[in-house]
């Protein structure tokens, strides 16, 4: 309890003792100063759990204040308790207390800046993400951002922060009133002011058109955001393009000896072909000159052209159409050929089998008989206009239709026909026997080929007019025989052919 029974401060002496009021009065003030110191020590940060680490800057701006704002993605994560100032070309550094509710999410991978945190262009520290990793630890250090656009803008706050300083009042200069500082900018200069003002109207109704839109047509300024929303769409593509247009030069820069070697050779052939040029210039003159008349023709003969040229393309539809084997693809062209001789059987035709010969070797005609074709068909009758004729007085070796035709070639070997006797002609045998094959070495080209006696006698072995096909098929099988028909007793009523190689007589058909 408190003595208040004597009082220095009471007249009634009913109030508290001087020893009372000194223990009341250091108590209120102990815990005046335990809560200011609190409040203190609250605002300095130090009652809180912080993550402490630094961050080197090179670039602080005007200076960073104590407590100043840090930042991460917008929101506030610490502050700056204070910087250390750069010595020996090193950074400044900065230290920075985070908080630990924060700084968790806080990759170590971050970089810091100083930008301005409000319109009083007080700094602050921001810390820019640069991917994910581990969390910020106590005593780590956070390196200073140099991408482009905070040095951009370092740069810019730095030439901003110049041209104030420069137009900022001097200290010795006497403070005068707004009012005054206009009244001597007009002071005399009434029509100017009044000209200026005009001008100033004008250029505000100018600028007022270009951003107001018509009901009609968009503003200048519409069109123009729309133009820059465009570039901005196209941009990609265009920088593709420029990248692709940089392929020929990046290869042509790569290639760059071979380029020169090329270049070189090029004028090195432009040199050559010029003086070959000079050097038969005469000779160019002349070409020229006699192709006059050819290109005129072809000039004259233009219209030609075309009908040569669908002609051309009908045929070689027609070919493709007609002969054109797609399975195979092959061209096949379906032709008949038919040969026939020029003269008639002779001696010299005859077959001869060593020093065996055939009847006809005794019989046949001595000299050929010459089938009636037309003059134009005849061999050698085609005689060249006189424009492209040998010259006159030409000696030509004989052709092989002067050998064939008249004898120009060796002449076959003779044979004494008295070697082989005309033999009396044979009647039809009792007994009709087996007909046998003919030995390859007695044949030949002999007998009328293709003459009405051969298909009479192919007739009688088939018994009716034979067709082209038959006769193709048994004319050369059945020349040189002698046919027969006769009866079958045990068969029936048969036509059966009796060829009997080399025997016929005179006037027999081969």
């Amino acid at each position: 309890m408190v003595d208040v029974s004597s009082s220095s401060f009471s007249a009634s002496g009913r109030g508290w003792s001087d020893r009372g009021l000194l223990i009341a009065g250091v108590s209120v003030l102990a815990i005046l100063g335990l809560v200011t110191g609190l409040l203190l020590a609250k605002s300095k940060g130090y009652l809180e759990d912080t993550v402490k680490v630094e961050a080197q800057l090179t670039n602080v701006g005007d200076g960073l204040p104590e407590r100043a704002d840090v930042k991460f993605r917008g929101m506030l994560v610490g502050a700056v308790t204070s910087v250390t100032p750069a010595e020996d070309g090193k950074p400044n550094v900065v230290h920075i207390d985070l908080k630990s509710e924060h700084a968790s999410g806080i990759p170590s991978t971050v970089t810091a800046r100083v930008v301005p945190s409000n319109v009083f262009a007080v700094s602050s520290v921001q810390l820019v993400d640069n991917g994910d990793s581990a969390a910020l630890r106590n005593g780590a250090v956070i390196s200073e951002d140099t991408k482009l656009p905070t040095v951009l803008f370092q740069t810019t706050t730095n030439k901003l922060r110049e041209v104030l300083a420069a137009t900022e009042r001097q200290r010795g200069d006497p403070p005068i009133g707004i009012i005054g500082v206009l009244g001597q900018a007009t002071q005399g200069r009434g029509d100017k002011l009044l000209t200026s003002g005009a001008r100033l109207q004008r250029i505000l109704t100018e600028f007022n058109a270009m951003v107001t839109a018509s009901p009609n047509d968009p503003s200048t300024i519409a069109a123009l955001e729309k133009m820059t929303e465009a570039l901005s769409t196209t941009s990609p593509r265009l920088l593709d393009n420029l990248e692709n247009a940089l392929v020929p030069l990046r290869t042509i820069a790569q290639k760059e000896s071979d380029v020169r070697g090329l270049l070189s050779a090029g004028l090195h052939t432009t040199g050559t072909a010029s003086t070959a040029i000079d050097n038969h210039i005469d000779q160019m003159i002349g070409i020229g000159t006699h192709l006059t008349p050819v290109v005129g023709v072809l000039a004259q003969n233009s219209d030609k052209f075309e009908p040569i040229a669908s002609r051309i393309k009908v045929l070689s539809d027609s070919i493709f159409a007609n002969g054109w084997d797609p399975g195979r693809q092959v061209l096949g062209l379906n032709l008949i050929l038919s040969f026939t001789p020029a003269w008639t059987y002779v001696r010299d035709d005859c077959p001869r089998y060593g020093e065996l010969a055939g009847p006809s070797c005794t019989t046949a005609p001595e000299t050929r008989q010459w089938i009636d074709i037309p003059e134009v068909l005849q061999p050698g009758s085609y005689k060249p206009p006189p424009d492209i004729a040998p010259p006159a007085g030409t000696i030509f070796p004989p052709t092989a239709a002067d050998i064939m035709l008249h004898g120009g070639g060796p002449n076959p070997q003779e044979v004494d026909r008295s070697a082989n006797p005309v033999l009396p002609p044979f009647g039809p045998p009792p007994n009709p026997a087996p007909a046998g094959v003919a030995p390859a070495s007695f044949g030949g080209n002999v007998g009328p080929v293709g003459s009405a006696v051969e298909r009479d006698q192919l007739g009688k072995a088939l018994g009716g007019n034979p067709n082209t096909a038959q006769q193709l098929l048994l004319g050369p099988v059945a020349r040189g025989m002698t046919i027969s028909v006769s009866q079958d007793n045990a068969e029936g009523d048969s036509a059966q052919a009796n060829p009997v190689g080399a025997q016929a007589g005179r006037g027999g058909t081969r």
